[in-house]
């Protein structure tokens, strides 16, 4: 479809951390809702209640395995993202693409897209986000050499050209529906090229985005920490000192956290534990249908699987209505 530019207010749609654009099924959140919660969005307390500072403790299923939205391809990894990166563009929580790094953008034809960044966006080590930056985070992408991760998700792009200092075209071989989406997620995320230079191999341990936090560090199976930053686009977000995630493996481990008050937030509650959770005082449930998905990987090269009389006596064999 061909249409005109498309802008939207600031990124109050932005929720806490995009954890209910992220997350699935339930989830909940502990106390600290009060002071991080944004004004007018459907869960934020009442006006007044709204306070700057403190720490919120998310608690994830597992450890990271990088912050490297270009290089890693965990599922948990996408936990941390947005605590110090942003996107070309994001998505509400009724999953319509919104501005982000990019103020509004075009498409004057079925092939062509033109952005048009925000001014005066600088990256957590001074780099301006500008034209450049962007082209030079596609690119990089989409370097064989590089091995990225989002190479393939990214292979409909034919040209990525610099317009202006604010103004990046995108142009793709063949008209692609899902591209605004694509780049909406771990492929549209912009990070440093100052950083991703100096660090090479090690800019996953080294993250430097434009995002509401900036990294302080990263202590393998304990914790990750970003610190407020002071110099974020947003006016007056994030309201939040830091954000500290931590490993919690074990779902009854999560559960006893929150509620002794050692975990302010968890992105999933199974649903056993959900009545408990939601009669406790102190804490939030909150339910919804969710963007994510589970699959069966088969290995079809060799072993048994290679029979294809045999997978497809799996596919019939799951009782699909049943999962649903």
């Amino acid at each position: 479809m061909v249409d005109g530019p498309h802008r939207m207010p600031p990124l109050r749609r932005r929720r806490l951390l995009q954890l209910a654009v992220a997350g699935s099924g339930a989830f909940a959140l502990g106390p600290l809702l009060a002071a991080c919660a944004p004004s007018g969005s459907p869960t934020a307390p009442a006006a007044g209640a709204i306070k700057r500072g403190g720490s919120l403790r998310v608690a994830l299923d597992s450890d990271i395995v990088g912050i490297d939205p270009h290089g890693a391809s965990a599922g948990v990894d996408r936990n941390v993202y947005t605590s110090v990166y942003n996107a070309l563009v994001s998505v509400d929580t009724k999953l319509d693409i919104i501005p982000d790094i990019a103020e509004s953008w075009t498409n004057p034809d079925e092939t062509t897209y033109v952005f048009k960044l925000r001014p005066n966006v600088t990256f957590h080590d001074g780099t301006p986000c500008d034209a450049e930056a962007v082209k030079y985070n596609f690119d990089w992408m989409l370097d064989p050499a590089n091995a990225s991760a989002r190479r393939a998700e990214l292979a409909d792009i034919k040209e990525v050209s610099v317009v202006d200092a604010l103004s990046v075209k995108i142009t793709t071989k063949t008209a692609f529906a899902p591209f605004l989406a694509i780049i909406a997620d771990r492929a549209g995320y912009i990070v440093s090229p100052t950083a991703r230079k100096k660090f090479a191999k090690d800019f996953t341990r080294n993250p430097v985005g434009t995002g509401p936090f900036r990294f302080v560090e990263w202590v393998k199976d304990d914790h990750v920490t970003f610190k407020r930053n002071p110099d974020y686009f947003e006016p007056n977000v994030p309201l939040l000192d830091e954000v500290v995630y931590k490993p919690v493996p074990d779902a009854t481990v999560r559960v006893t956290g929150l509620k002794a008050g050692d975990t302010d937030f968890l992105y999933r509650v199974d649903a056993k534990d959900i009545a408990d959770v939601k009669g406790q005082p102190t804490l939030q449930v909150f339910e919804g249908p969710g963007v994510g998905y589970t699959g069966l990987w088969l290995q079809t090269a060799t072993g048994p699987l290679a029979n294809r009389d045999l997978r497809e006596a799996i596919a019939w064999a799951i009782d699909r209505e049943s999962i649903l």
